[in-house]
């Protein structure tokens, strides 16, 4: 599904705390802490790894939409799914401006890569490198 010309949705931002002992959800348009829910690192590698199933990164020769896999994940995992914050991020990858003038597709699906895991710092770069390449697919 092509998402060009439409907005991100808005994400909840994540960030290192004070600290650096845990990422805790921002309030992007407070920049504040957003209650105290922090998102542990297992919160963070579930999620990863659910965006990782979802798109069938390093199973297929393209992406495709699995939401069953991702919500195998977070069964596994013990966790509540994930399948919604996960295509919110591949919502929010495909809709990131890429200078196409000075850009190619690979080098635009490294940007994606770079830019969501700037985003979100709990990501793996095993998912980061997902929506890249999702992102390249889509925008063939």
């Amino acid at each position: 599904m092509r998402l060009r010309g439409t907005e991100a949705p808005e994400l909840p931002v994540l960030r290192r705390s004070p600290d650096g002992t845990q990422i805790v959800r921002i309030d992007p348009l407070t920049d504040e802490r957003r209650g105290d829910l922090p998102v542990t690192s297992s919160d963070s590698d579930t999620l990863s790894e659910a965006v990782v199933a979802y798109l069938g990164y390093k199973r297929g020769g393209f992406p495709r939409v699995d939401a069953e896999a991702a919500d195998a994940v977070a069964v596994r995992r013990g966790s509540p799914s994930r399948t919604s914050t996960v295509e919110q991020m591949v919502a929010e990858s495909l809709a990131l401006p890429v200078e196409w003038s000075r850009t190619s597709l690979g080098d635009a699906g490294r940007q994606v890569a770079a830019e969501m895991k700037r985003r979100h710092p709990g990501l793996s770069d095993l998912a980061a490198d997902a929506l890249g390449w999702n992102f390249t697919f889509q925008w063939r």
